[in-house]
């Protein structure tokens, strides 16, 4: 993990690593009646794999970046389906995906209100300008 930190290539990686099948914070979003507004922006985020995940082969990752899952057309994960909305790989979805909160996160400012359920059309085209390192905390301090 250093030598890409100081390589300046770039790294995403989960901060601490949790069993996935026993995670006990997985966030509480009603995604059925919010993804007609947010298109499932939440694929489009650059997560991590774990070790896990990696060692599993079930979640498919990107060639070019270390241990990140895969994007596919329209920068969507290629685990999307864009036809529906839906996750095709729900139990085995990663850690990042599970704890992922966009009422609640300060990173990805998915909404301008979470509960009128407006979206934040600036933080839409700004996800794909994100470059660098990239640390996702599972754990809230």
């Amino acid at each position: 993990m250093r030598k890409f930190v100081e390589s300046k290539i770039g790294l995403l990686y989960q901060d601490p690593e949790c069993d996935k099948y026993t995670f006990e914070h997985e966030a509480e979003v009603d995604c059925h009646s919010k993804r007609h507004l947010c298109k499932a922006v939440c694929c489009k985020f650059p997560f991590a794999l774990s070790r896990q995940d990696v060692e599993e082969g079930v979640i498919r990752r990107k060639f070019d970046w270390p241990y990140l899952i895969a994007h596919g057309a329209g920068g969507y994960c290629v685990h999307f389906d864009r036809g529906s909305y839906m996750c095709t790989v729900w139990e085995q979805r990663l850690v990042p995906c599970l704890g992922f909160d966009c009422g609640d996160s300060k990173r990805w400012n998915v909404w301008k209100d979470f509960e009128e359920m407006v979206i934040n059309e600036e933080s839409m085209e700004q996800i794909e300008e994100r470059e660098g390192i990239y640390l996702y905390r599972i754990i809230k301090e």
